[in-house]
């Protein structure tokens, strides 16, 4: 009787081991369940990047073309008005959107909203290959921009909710400098495409179908992680922190203002000492371009990161740079101050995101990264249109770099004794 229950039982065990090998694949390829976290890597990274750089094509793919443009509708109504809006009535919609989309995504889920956005991207972005008439091109362009702002504000919400800590502010940093090397080739590939078509550039808009693809088979909706509980249970149980984000917030456009001085006004800054050929001027702007991906490098490498002192080095290369940019009267300096002002730029923007991020909980993430977008591109509006104002006092627009420099010298240290202050308050309460 022993031996039978014996042979009865191995047997019993031989055939529980042979289902088990047999469904291992199955039960292999069903879903973790809810509870478990998943874990990104390079390749959630890698989608959201390149996603990021979709709303950059609403400016820089169409800048080769807007002469054409002109030729195009000169004859419309306020053509002198309308025609350029074709290019930043989507920075606009950024701005004013991104907030409402923060809001809306912490609501019904970052993932669901930003595979939508993608999808509509691909529709109204491609449209103007098919309209004609000035109107219409830029009601698509209204519509373009305030899905970018979804696209922005989702991704980088994203970016906060698969990483965290070092890894986080690395992904954000290669995302800058990824991201500016990817809107280098895009000005050049407008460019080739526009000399087909004033519509050719609007192609460009198409490679949003192959991305939603992508981010609809390799991401997923986050879960709020297990830090995530832990740190809304210490900070504040998913409040919005009003007080951290108002100083974010105002360094964030401060230095926005600064950050797209050299960008945009570095056509002007050659023309003023002779150097007037488009040619020369798209040359010099690709290739002092490229320090802005190693500046970003170089954040995405520091550990221990403190904000105030990185944020004084950034403000001290942006004095540096604009004093070359003013100062110079020939082209060499100029190509030397721009690299310095870009290599600056590198740094500022995933600083300045990743410090943001590091105050929202999960709950509120996407609520404070669309505040934070649409501070970013105040300050772009902000930064031509204080170059307008300033330019008659100052003396031209050398003069008005030259100012930028000087103010460059007082937010450095300001940004270095802050850190210090804030190090020693925090020190003292703890």
């Amino acid at each position: 009787m022993g031996y039978c229950t014996k042979s009865n039982g191995q047997e019993r065990t031989r055939a529980s081991d042979v289902r088990v090998v047999f469904m291992q694949p199955y039960l292999d390829a069903m879903p973790a369940p809810a509870s478990a976290e998943r874990a990104a890597g390079t390749t959630q990274a890698m989608v959201l990047i390149v996603a990021n750089v979709l709303p950059t094509m609403g400016i820089v793919s169409l800048i080769p073309v807007i002469p054409q443009l002109f030729a195009q509708f000169h004859a419309e109504p306020n053509a002198e008005f309308w025609v350029p809006a074709i290019v930043t009535v989507p920075s606009v919609c950024i701005a004013l959107c991104s907030p409402i989309a923060g809001a809306v995504a912490d609501r019904i889920g970052r993932r669901t909203l930003f595979l939508a956005a993608l999808c509509i991207y691909a529709v109204v972005g491609c449209a103007p290959l098919f309209l004609d008439s000035l109107r219409a091109i830029l009601a698509s362009r209204i519509l373009l921009g305030v899905t970018e702002a979804v696209i922005y504000t989702t991704v980088n919400t994203l970016m906060g909710d698969y990483f965290r800590g070092d890894e986080r502010k690395k992904w954000l940093a290669y995302q800058n400098a990824i991201g500016s090397l990817l809107a280098t080739g895009l000005i050049v590939l407008g460019g080739l495409l526009g000399s087909i078509s004033w519509r050719g550039p609007f192609a460009l808009y198409a490679p949003a179908i192959p991305i939603f693809l992508a981010a609809w088979v390799l991401t997923w909706e986050p879960q709020p992680q297990a830090a995530d509980k832990e740190e809304s249970a210490v900070g504040g149980g998913g409040k919005f922190p009003w007080t951290a984000m108002a100083l974010v917030i105002s360094v964030t456009l401060l230095s926005s203002i600064i950050f797209f001085i050299e960008p945009l006004q570095l056509g002007l800054v050659m023309n003023a000492i002779g150097a007037s050929s488009p040619a020369l001027i798209g040359v010099v702007a690709a290739t002092t371009g490229f320090a802005l991906p190693l500046g970003a490098y170089l954040l995405g490498r520091i550990k221990n990161m403190r904000v105030g002192y990185l944020l004084a080095l950034a403000y001290a290369l942006f004095g540096c740079g604009f004093l070359g940019l003013g100062a110079s009267r020939t082209l060499t300096g100029i190509v030397i101050g721009a690299c310095v002002a870009q290599f600056a730029c590198g740094i500022t923007f995933p600083l300045l995101i990743t410090w943001c991020q590091s105050k929202l909980e999960y709950g509120v993430r996407a609520r404070g990264m669309g505040m934070w977008i649409s501070t970013f591109f105040i300050g772009q509006f902000l930064s031509t249109s204080s170059v307008s104002l300033l330019s008659k006092p100052a003396g031209g627009i050398a003069g008005v770099v030259l100012w930028f420099a000087a103010l460059c010298t007082v937010a450095a240290p300001a940004a270095f004794i802050g850190e210090f202050v804030l190090r020693r308050a925090n020190r003292a309460l703890n």
